[in-house]
């Protein structure tokens, strides 16, 4: 009976395949790693589960070279944390099959990003300069990287008020907060290549 029951699933879903692929609708997966909970949660998680939700809404099916790809948001809690970006990214991955994946919170992103890259997933994900790179063809990084405005502002900032001899920064004990710690005490191998871009 299990047999028998387990055979009339399978054909049932191997129909709706075959007849989706027959009405020619793919539809395009995309996970998101979100802290939903805490303070982080009320200023990033909960905007950008809405954002998200909102471009479904919006946006709904696309169309490239004729074929049509309706949006899929799967969204899941990874509470900014290494622990979460691995759970989160190792769901949606290898439950969900998603193929394009965002991940908020530097910790988070960095754990889930060697899943993605072993996995061919693309991941946006706003974790510091050492996100990117050739090593990291998967990666990508929409959101603005808090090093690079951070060191310019504390060089500009060093120079237009001397006066100022000390800041105080307050941030989470986390790869987010450490790298904006950094990048405002020691702004001068950031801001000065950046700087000196700007100036040519």
């Amino acid at each position: 009976m299990v047999l028998c029951l387990a055979l009339v699933i399978g054909v049932a879903c191997g129909g709706g395949k075959a007849q989706e692929e027959e009405e020619g609708v793919k539809e395009v997966k995309f996970g998101a790693g979100l802290g939903l909970a805490g303070l982080f949660g009320s200023v990033i998680g909960m905007p950008a589960k809405r954002g998200l939700e909102l471009a479904r809404e919006k946006i709904g099916v696309f169309t490239v070279a004729g074929q049509q790809y309706p949006i899929k948001t799967i969204l899941e809690e990874n509470y900014f944390t290494t622990a979460g970006g691995v759970a989160s990214a190792t769901k949606l991955i290898y439950e969900d099959g998603v193929k394009f994946m965002g991940q908020s919170g530097a910790d988070a992103a960095r754990a889930a990003q060697p899943l993605c890259e072993s996995a061919g997933v693309l991941l946006d994900g706003a974790a510091g300069l050492g996100f990117l790179g050739p090593d990291h063809p998967h990666s990508i990084c929409t959101a603005p990287s808090y090093e690079t405005p951070l060191a310019a502002f504390f060089r500009y900032l060093a120079q237009a008020h001397p006066e100022i001899k000390t800041v105080a920064i307050v941030q989470e004990d986390d790869l987010t907060g450490h790298g904006t710690a950094e990048a405002a005490a020691l702004p001068s191998a950031i801001s000065t290549s950046l700087m000196s871009f700007v100036e040519r």
